[in-house]
């Protein structure tokens, strides 16, 4: 998928949940939202990921790249999001600091 279909398809979400990687937790908590047919979209750094087949046989849009990759969260909607939430505690580091310097979080 490339960038520009992912953030085409964020602009149709509303009320969706950003899932920041698709590791062994990750892939738990996207199997979750899809049996709660929860709308979500998935953010991971690694290419090569292989949890990917499983999001995308279930219709999930991937975002490779990192919560410090500049305009990341504008091409997911963050601010169309009901929830953000993060696969491993690491990710929640990057999240924090992305989010500080994003300058779309918490505008109107």
């Amino acid at each position: 998928m490339s960038p520009e279909w992912v953030k085409a398809m964020a602009t149709t979400l509303q009320n969706h949940v950003i899932l920041f990687g698709l590791g062994k937790v990750g892939l738990r908590v996207l199997q979750q939202l899809v049996a709660l047919k929860q709308e979500a979209i998935v953010i991971e750094k690694d290419p090569n990921c292989p949890n990917f087949a499983w999001a995308r046989k279930h219709g999930v849009p991937i975002r490779v790249g990192t919560a410090r990759e500049e305009g990341i969260l504008d091409d997911v909607n963050v601010t169309g999001a009901r929830q953000v939430r993060s696969g491993s505690s690491a990710r929640v580091w990057a999240l924090k600091s992305s989010m500080v310097r994003s300058p779309s979080w918490g505008s109107s």
